[in-house]
């Protein structure tokens, strides 16, 4: 019976587990679908041009994801640190608990006084629940059965909700932040001549679409580049367009596309004689 009994719980945590990952699948795919579209909304480029793969719309609901697991963690230490008084107080209070325990008569006085007092408890409830018990009082099986009903139906509410929630609300908000922060990084590469925020790169935040004789066609933000098919965002505007034959897309180096303070500082310096 043990065996048995070990075989069928793993069988129904197999079988939970097999329901979550049903219903946790699609629910993941939507919000990498709507971080995605929120992304391309933000830079005016239709997602009918530039269509994603399975594998690429997960990376995005990973990335979405983890935003919102360390957004909720910040959060949480933010809280942490506000009620760090309340901590200290608890702490103290449980210190001064724990010194008064130590003394032997009044640890055997409570001992014996909870101890005495539980059993009174116990055995009152325990004449309640054997008189008021349903298969000996009408009214208590009555007031069950609502109970019960009550139960499920909440239940099945929760339920949807959480459909709701899994469905809708998060794949909603991950839209809606992804398009912010596509929007920040927009006005941000606008105000500094594509120069990336991170110090250490050597790269510039923008592309330049060059023909293959050299002229400039596009240049800004990559925004996707499938196939055959290239889109930019610059001051201009939103492009998408066919990559011309023998065309290239090419990638400035941070020092071309950003000059830094000493260089233009240096270029207005008169020559030494």
């Amino acid at each position: 019976m043990p065996k048995d009994s070990k075989k069928l719980n793993l069988i129904t945590t197999l079988n939970t587990l097999l329901v979550l990952f049903a219903v946790l699948t699609p629910a993941v795919y939507l919000i990498g679908v709507h971080s995605y579209q929120g992304e391309m909304d933000a830079y005016g480029v239709s997602t009918n041009t530039f269509s994603i793969s399975v594998y690429e719309t997960y990376v995005y609901a990973f990335y979405t994801i983890g935003f919102f697991i360390n957004y909720c963690a910040n959060g949480f230490v933010t809280y942490l640190n506000n009620a760090y008084h309340l901590m200290y107080v608890f702490t103290l209070l449980m210190l001064g608990t724990a010194i008064g325990l130590k003394k032997v008569p009044f640890k055997q006085w409570l001992k014996a006084k909870l101890t005495d007092r539980s059993n009174k408890v116990l055995n009152y409830f325990s004449d309640l629940a054997i008189k008021y018990h349903w298969n000996n009082h009408a009214l208590t099986a009555v007031i069950a059965i609502a109970i019960l009903s009550f139960y499920l139906l909440i239940s099945a509410v929760l339920l949807l909700a959480l459909f709701s929630i899994l469905w809708f609300h998060i794949p909603g908000a991950a839209y809606n932040k992804t398009h912010s922060n596509t929007e920040a990084a927009i006005a941000y590469n606008s105000l500094n001549n594509c120069c990336p925020k991170n110090e250490k790169s050597k790269w510039s935040s923008c592309r330049t679409l060059t023909s293959k004789e050299g002229q400039v066609i596009y240049e800004g933000i990559l925004v996707a580049h499938q196939g055959d098919y290239v889109g930019f965002y610059s001051e201009k505007g939103s492009f998408v367009t066919q990559i011309p034959s023998g065309a290239q897309i090419v990638t400035k180096l941070k020092s071309q596309q950003c000059p830094s303070e000493e260089s233009e500082d240096s270029s207005t310096k008169p020559p030494l004689n």
